[in-house]
């Protein structure tokens, strides 16, 4: 195996790591930034969200701004004290699903009543079940929910590189 530092090639949305970092019941201050350019943050204190800031404003619409935003990059940082500031009251489940439910109607009405009420797909609550437990260390049951979505969705590019990189590594 080589022992070169390598970096990651792919990245997660938004909202695969609020999902991981709320479930996971994390402490953990995401930079959201577009073109190197940072647009704002969240902060999640203990899987609970704490605050949102970004360049208009902060609290809940500040959150929906940065995650409507198509952006193409999160940094996790290591949460400190002086970041402890709660202005979002709602759980992450609700507030999301708000958001996109809002912008499903002021996409559509009529293309509401076709979607489903489910924000994520089964295959992506797998497949973030399976990160949670990456982080938590728990690599072998990782990599049996990674071949279970696997054999559900060949196709899956990030399940590929994730099965890939556990076999790399262990």
């Amino acid at each position: 195996m080589n022992n070169s530092k390598k970096s990651s090639n792919y990245y997660f949305q938004l909202s695969e790591y609020l999902q991981i970092a709320c479930h996971g019941m994390h402490s953990v201050k995401l930079n959201i930034l577009n073109n190197n350019s940072l647009m704002g943050n969240i902060t999640i204190e203990k899987g609970e969200l704490l605050n949102a800031k970004d360049n208009s404003g902060e609290g809940e619409d500040a959150f929906r701004r940065l995650v409507l935003t198509k952006m193409t990059r999160v940094e996790l940082k290591q949460l400190g004290n002086s970041e402890k500031k709660k202005n979002i009251h709602s759980k992450c489940e609700e507030l999301i699903f708000r958001i996109f439910t809002t912008k499903d109607k002021e996409r559509s009405l009529s293309d509401l009543s076709k979607k489903s009420e489910q924000i994520f797909s089964p295959l992506e609550i797998k497949i973030n079940i399976g990160l949670a437990m990456l982080i938590e260390k728990k690599y072998k049951e990782a990599k049996d929910l990674f071949i279970e979505v696997k054999n559900e969705s060949p196709e899956n590019i990030k399940v590929q590189h994730l099965l890939k990189r556990l076999n790399e590594l262990f």
